[in-house]
């Protein structure tokens, strides 16, 4: 604007025009390296998207490319999807390492909520899934602090059926002392054929379904029945 070199006005166009053209000669270099992975950098994807989910889809894998010597990157893990028709698992986290040496760690997806109303669990760091010597390759030492997502809120309606069942589950031992129940996420289930019965006498309007090979529950309406 000020012009100190005192270029007269062909100078000046010429400059301006050589100036438009060297920053989009560098945005098109950057997008192109973007698109294709640059050795010798190593990109190691974490995750991808879940293919054993049969509902809610999984969240995709996080990546990026590894520009420059010894770069890398870590993607994070895609988040799962909700049970039986939940939600949609969070994304991996991801980015471009470019320079020789850096390196970029992406946190994992959290998991979408369930259909019936539990929230999915948060992502973890992908540092805390690392060894000590794979931190120190990293070039950290192993005590940094790592982050945690939330778990995801319950709908009022799950709530209020989990408490119903710990009822039931005070109610089992006290007719069963010597009978054990099985510790599952926020109650102790007593049978599940004992429980829809005392459903079905006290009117709830949910039933329990066992899954993953009874290590854990859904709660059915009983429209689903």
């Amino acid at each position: 604007m000020t012009n100190p070199w005192q270029f007269d006005r062909i100078q000046m166009v010429a400059f301006i025009v050589a100036m438009v053209a060297l920053s989009v000669f560098a945005a098109r270099t950057i997008e192109r390296r973007r698109e294709v992975e640059t050795e010798p950098g190593i990109v190691t994807p974490q995750g991808e998207v879940d293919s054993k989910q049969s509902d809610g889809q999984g969240g995709r894998g996080g990546g990026g490319n590894a520009i420059g010597k010894d770069s890398k990157v870590l993607g994070g893990k895609g988040g799962k999807g909700g049970s039986h028709g939940g939600g949609h698992g969070g994304e991996g986290g991801g980015g471009d390492a470019v320079g020789e040496g850096s390196k970029v760690i992406g946190g994992d997806g959290g998991d979408g909520g369930r259909s019936d109303g539990r929230g999915g669990m948060g992502g973890v760091s992908p540092l805390k899934k690392l060894s000590p010597e794979e931190l120190k390759s990293w070039g950290l030492t192993g005590n940094e602090g790592y982050g945690q997502g939330g778990r995801g809120a319950n709908s009022a309606e799950y709530d209020r059926s989990l408490k119903a069942l710990s009822f039931l589950s005070a109610e089992y031992a006290l007719q069963h002392s010597n009978s054990q129940m099985i510790p599952m996420p926020g109650v102790l289930m007593p049978p599940v054929e004992w429980v829809n019965s005392r459903l079905s006498q006290m009117q709830e309007t949910f039933r329990v379904e066992l899954i993953d090979n009874g290590a854990d529950f859904l709660l059915r309406p009983m429209s689903q029945q």
